[in-house]
């Protein structure tokens, strides 16, 4: 984790402790993660549509787990401790994507 990363991390979490407070932030927030689910499905649709999910992949279950991981990871940083470095975040998002894809 890099110091900018940490540091970007700790504006996030501010920012949503702001939006628990204030129902205008809230709505904002949940606007755009809406479109950043509108994105992850479109990409995964895309995965999908191009043989690379496994069949039995259910993408708007799969959407909401990218969607916690990546909010998630946010937190996570800011705690820190083992796995919570740039290396053991990019396991982590490895491992959620390996278990979609479909075995050659």
């Amino acid at each position: 984790m890099t110091p900018a990363l940490h540091d970007e991390a700790r504006v996030v979490l501010s920012y949503l402790a702001e939006v628990a407070q204030n129902p205008e932030h809230a709505r904002a927030t949940a606007e755009t993660m809406e479109l950043w689910r509108a994105w992850i499905v479109s990409w995964l649709g895309e995965a999908d549509a191009d043989g690379h999910l496994r069949a039995e992949v259910d993408v708007e279950s799969e959407t909401e787990v990218l969607l916690t991981y990546l909010l998630g990871a946010q937190t996570s940083a800011i705690i820190g401790g083992r796995g919570f470095d740039f290396a053991g975040f990019r396991a982590q998002l490895d491992y959620v994507i390996a278990r979609l894809d479909r075995p050659n």
